[in-house]
């Protein structure tokens, strides 16, 4: 059960905030045309940053120990940096920080009291989970589900993996020539549960010990730690995990299959 976590990075608020308003804007292009009624949608409809903000009350019990905490809020919030935002304990938004904390004494309360407000964007409009998904699958003749080529050395293997976010997400893909051979023509990685079974193909030889490394986020390829876009076939798109169970496919010599991602929200 998630609980409750007020948090920026460092900075818990604890019991203080007293409200929270979060809203994420669908962007989307139009054009209006002349002597038309309505609009032109130039572009499928995406998310724009998300903005939250925060307000509550400082209690201090001294003069002292009200500024205090107010110089810590300050102090660690002035990063100037991307940070974890919390609100479940078990989900994070990527943030920064937008213009100045307010802080406003409140009337009667001799300076003990003082209200405050944050905003926080969300660059990256999705919710992380603080759980990541990281999954190792060797494949040898023996695990294979299926024998393509037995000469060549040519296995298919299904691996299943679950997306516990409710958006889609990208994953890197660690594929290892850990089994006593190299890794040749062909690589294939498809997801079957995915419209269409879009696929990603890598021509290029992976030597023996040695790791193909996929970011289909930034959609980087590198063979041996070195940069390699020119070995991947025409018409290899970029994969994704649906939320829910997916069924990744794997057609290539024996090798260990690491699959990773962190599950994410709307």
């Amino acid at each position: 059960m998630p609980t409750i976590t007020i948090k920026f990075d460092t900075v818990d608020f604890g019991a203080t905030p007293e409200s929270w308003h979060e809203a994420s804007p669908i962007r989307i292009s139009q054009q209006e045309v002349p002597d038309r009624f309505g609009a032109v949608v130039m572009a499928p409809p995406v998310l724009g940053g998300r903005r939250v903000m925060i307000t509550g009350t400082i209690f201090g019990v001294s003069l002292q120990d009200a500024r205090d905490q107010m110089d810590i809020i300050r102090k660690r919030i002035f990063t100037g940096k991307r940070g974890k935002l919390y609100f479940w304990d078990d989900r994070y938004l990527n943030s920064y920080v937008i213009g100045d904390p307010k802080f406003t004494p409140v009337a009667g309360s001799t300076g003990l009291l003082w209200d405050y407000s944050i905003e926080f964007l969300g660059d990256d409009p999705f919710w992380y989970s603080t759980t990541a998904f990281d999954q190792s699958t060797v494949v040898t003749a023996g695990s294979a589900d299926a024998t393509l080529d037995a000469t060549g050395q040519i296995y298919r293997k299904d691996i299943s993996v679950n997306n516990t976010g409710n958006a889609f997400s990208y994953g890197i893909f660690t594929i290892t020539a850990d089994q006593g051979t190299s890794l040749v023509n062909p690589t294939r990685i498809t997801n079957t549960t995915l419209t269409g079974s879009p696929f990603f193909h890598y021509n290029g030889t992976v030597s023996a010990t040695k790791v193909l490394k996929i970011d289909f986020g930034q959609f980087i390829v590198t063979n041996d730690a070195v940069k390699d876009m020119n070995n991947i076939l025409i018409g290899s798109t970029t994969l994704w995990f649906e939320a829910g169970v997916n069924t990744i496919r794997y057609e290539g010599r024996p090798c260990t299959v690491k699959i990773q991602f962190t599950p994410r929200s709307y």
